[in-house]
């Protein structure tokens, strides 16, 4: 098990072998770019639940969790679409960059599975902050000033506090416990009892914000800021590659660190951790205006995503086991439908020269398959009922309403209100607008497009199938 845990993080790495196949072979090089995703899934099948590699004790150690496979799952699937939605588009996103792009996603995919699977505060530390400036390079394919800029102010936004915090934190937890561990049998979670309940709380918000691709207030903009991105990269940052490291990071540190109980106990009084939701639940609402606000669609979605963030970041502090199980669930579903809407940004980009939200509402009538799928991710992120979305809300909203915690109750409902407005004008701009301006000529969708779409739409209408088994 453990050669396949690593045949597993390190699978990624075959795309940089098959480059050089690009120019001469290039249906070689497609077959190739979509099998290795495939292969890697299908690998995760055999993976057994903690499977262990102790490479250097407490400071190099992989361990896989049911939290960890299941963040495996969404790297690999979320790798999976963009492969093929690169099928046919990739000349378009990269302006001649497209082996750049799938040399740096080659070597970034392993260290963020690697930071998924830590099995110790030290090895998710340092992966963590490793993936910082790999992913520098895949945000200024363009080489343009916005893109420089954007990706600048990422690696300050995220480095920075990595640095000043999270290890401060991580220190400060060795120096009470002894331990570094994050797996069930070495662990040595905090104490009250020996420790003061100030003091841990204070220790909670020092890992909250540390790790601050979690995107809370203060650290919120710089998501917003890699607009200028393609849409591939978007998709993947957004939805996987940085965002979500951070919440898998978070899950893993109260689970393993805190402990549940103390996490539920320090987030019960508003004094010792119950401030959090609102440092959340603020977030969450400013950027959810901020989104409906923005006329750029990718940003639009951005802020839309680090509202999602913060609705994690809530179901985790409530710290029950329903809470994990909707933050986890909810990592899958927006991931996954949060990288659709950037391709559908993709699109417009591509045939149409535009990510303006109001230019977008006058050629939506002519795209209305498009529009139709951003309004299917679009429900779901926000939660309505039966989409795949609707689950991991649902189970936040009642979980928080039994705990008795009403400000998250309002966070939530007040956000996913927001979030229906922002997809709201160009679904009515499509579907019940009778003025078409018949200048516009409609743009046929790719196959490789059009297959990623109708997936991720079918994934989301029949989530109520699968998703009592993935619980």
């Amino acid at each position: 098990m453990q050669y396949l845990l690593l045949t597993i993080i390190l699978f990624p790495l075959f795309q940089i072998l098959s480059i050089k196949l690009r120019k001469k072979h290039r249906i070689i090089f497609k077959v190739i770019s979509v099998l290795l995703p495939i292969v890697n899934i299908g690998l995760l099948v055999f993976l057994k639940i903690d499977t262990q590699i102790v490479l250097l004790p407490n400071l190099l150690t992989l361990n896989v969790d049911k939290f960890s496979w299941f963040f495996l799952l969404i790297v690999n699937i979320v790798w999976l679409f963009t492969q093929v939605y690169l099928l046919e588009n990739a000349q378009f996103h990269f302006r001649g960059r497209t082996n750049n792009f799938h040399k740096y996603i080659s070597l970034l995919l392993p260290i963020i599975m690697i930071t998924g699977a830590a099995g110790d505060l030290i090895t998710l530390f340092v992966f963590y902050a490793i993936g910082i400036p790999i992913t520098y390079p895949i945000l200024v394919l363009r080489d343009n000033h916005e893109s420089r800029r954007a990706a600048r102010n990422f690696v300050y936004q995220t480095m920075i506090p990595a640095l000043l915090i999270f290890l401060p934190a991580i220190i400060i937890t060795y120096s009470i416990t002894g331990s570094l561990a994050l797996d069930e049998l070495h662990s040595v979670k905090l104490s009250t009892s020996q420790t003061p309940i100030l003091f841990v709380s204070i220790l909670l918000l020092m890992f909250i914000l540390g790790i601050s691709k979690n995107c809370l207030i203060p650290f919120h903009k710089w998501l917003p800021g890699l607009k200028e991105t393609p849409a591939p990269v978007t998709a993947l940052v957004h939805s996987v590659a940085a965002v979500k490291s951070g919440s898998i990071a978070i899950i893993k540190i109260c689970y393993y660190v805190f402990g549940m109980d103390l996490i539920h106990d320090l987030t019960a009084n508003i004094a010792t951790g119950g401030y959090l939701f609102y440092l959340a639940g603020i977030t969450a609402v400013y950027t959810a205006y901020l989104a409906l606000k923005s006329k750029n669609i990718k940003e639009r979605f951005a802020y839309s995503t680090v509202g999602q963030l913060s609705y994690i970041m809530i179901a985790i502090l409530l710290g029950t086991q329903n809470g994990l199980i909707a933050a986890t669930l909810h990592i899958l579903t927006h991931s996954i439908s949060k990288a659709c809407l950037f391709y559908t940004a993709g699109y417009y980009s591509i045939f149409y020269d535009t990510t303006s939200t109001n230019r977008i509402a006058q050629i939506a009538p002519h795209t209305k398959f498009v529009v139709f799928v951003i309004a299917i991710c679009g429900l779901s992120i926000a939660g309505l009922p039966f989409l795949a979305g609707s689950h991991s809300k649902d189970l936040m909203l009642v979980e928080a309403y039994n705990n008795g915690l009403y400000a998250a109750c309002f966070f939530l409902l007040i956000g996913s209100v927001i979030n229906l407005l922002y997809i709201y004008p160009i679904i009515k701009a499509a579907f019940f607008t009778r003025a078409i301006d018949m200048n516009i000529e409609s743009e046929k969708v790719p196959v490789s497009m059009k297959i990623v779409f109708i997936i991720i739409v079918v994934f989301n209408l029949l989530s109520g199938y699968f998703m009592n088994l993935l619980i």
